[in-house]
């Protein structure tokens, strides 16, 4: 298998087919399980920046860890006082209200990332095709967190779990819209990196996060597999009214809408 060197993540592998690339995926490594959190971005040049991270940095020549914790209290203030921390007839939790901030498009610390290796090389091949993309997983022995679990932490706690900790957090976000279920969403949450691949940290230890790099050739072709073989795409990774509607703009081709 080629390899590709980086500027973020150094030498990584390039697979040149859909075999080459699920070989990875099926590989057991030396943990004894292939369970992973997985996370797909269109270019191998973007950081791993969160969206707060990310807005703090249109007006901030740089960016630290209590700009961030600043940020994000003032949000819930602000949510909690429009009354978003109300839902099915119970207050949210802080960490709950960040995930329903973040699932209506607010910026926020938590990185979205899914526990399927497929969703995630959807999101890596479905825009930028004329870039490189990146496949990303991080190996459950490496994080901290949990899937399956409700989650009660206020934010001043969520932030003391990821003091000090040089690898993410993660969780399983409640289901409070279909596409969280379908996209089984997983959320990575860590204190401000300053590591070069960007401002979530990975996990460092040698071989837990498997870098994958995809070229424009071989994410058209695990593009057309995902939609014709697994019918996975836009308007079932987010089967909800958004979706549907986001998924039928002026800037989409009639034909996505469709396998045959």
């Amino acid at each position: 298998m080629k390899v590709q060197k980086t500027a973020l993540f150094g030498e990584v592998p390039s697979p040149e087919s859909l075999d080459e690339l699920f070989a990875l995926f099926h590989e057991l490594p030396p943990e004894q399980t292939r369970v992973r959190v997985w996370r797909g971005q269109g270019n191998i040049d973007w950081p791993v920046h969160s969206t707060a991270y990310r807005r703090l940095e249109l007006n901030r020549a740089t960016v630290n860890e209590k700009d961030v914790i600043m940020y994000e209290k003032r949000l819930l203030v602000q949510a909690t006082h429009r009354g978003y921390r109300s839902l099915g007839g119970r207050d949210l939790s802080d960490q709950e209200l960040l995930v329903r901030l973040r699932h209506h498009g607010a910026a926020t610390r938590l990185v979205d990332a899914t526990r399927s290796a497929i969703t995630a090389l959807w999101f890596a091949v479905a825009g930028q095709v004329r870039a490189t993309g990146v496949l990303m997983g991080m190996h459950c022995h490496y994080l901290g967190g949990y899937e399956g679990q409700p989650e009660s932490h206020s934010y001043d706690e969520l932030v003391g779990l990821a003091k000090d900790k040089d690898y993410p957090l993660t969780w399983e976000p409640m289901t409070i819209s279909p596409r969280i279920a379908a996209q089984h969403s997983q959320l990575l949450f860590s204190q401000l990196s300053k590591a070069p691949s960007g401002s979530l940290e990975l996990p460092r230890e040698s071989g837990s996060t498997l870098i994958i790099a995809l070229t424009p050739a071989l994410k058209a072709a695990a593009r057309a597999v995902l939609v014709e073989v697994y019918d996975i795409r836009a308007v079932t990774l987010f089967p909800d009214l958004d979706g549907f509607c986001d998924a039928n703009a002026c800037s989409v081709d009639i034909g996505d809408m469709y396998r045959w």
